[in-house]
């Protein structure tokens, strides 16, 4: 399958939607909230992206405040995707998550056991005051 050249992409965060930063060079950073149960209409352009991407390595920062179970099910096929994609040699996830809210990550974990080719760290940020 041949692979369509990306250009990085770049989408502002609003109080609904996550900050987009992913680069052609596989440094990619998805952070704030996914509110909107409809979320796939958001998600398709970016596993796009992700199935044309071809690297070395990608690097990938995930910090999430907010998502509803639609979001983390679209979020789930991004990070398949990624997984999937023969194109990338190696791809590291940092998984950002509050230390109160281990709900996440489970969530982390959980994906972690499904997508064998992406390493998953985990990084547990406390609350300031």
């Amino acid at each position: 399958m041949r692979v369509k050249e990306v250009k990085d992409l770049f989408i502002e965060g609003t109080n609904l939607l996550p900050t987009v930063i992913f680069t052609h060079t596989g440094i990619l950073k998805l952070e704030g909230r996914i509110i909107p149960d409809h979320i796939m209409p958001f998600f398709r352009p970016l596993i796009y992206w992700i199935n044309n991407l071809s690297c070395q390595k990608v690097f990938f920062v995930i910090n999430i405040e907010y998502m509803n179970v639609t979001a983390s099910k679209a979020l789930f096929q991004l990070l398949e995707a990624l997984n999937n994609n023969n194109n990338i040699g190696y791809t590291e996830v940092t998984w950002s998550y509050e230390e109160y809210d281990e709900e996440y990550l489970e969530i982390a974990q959980i994906f972690a056991e499904k997508l064998l080719r992406i390493r998953f760290h985990y990084n547990c940020q406390s609350e300031s005051i």
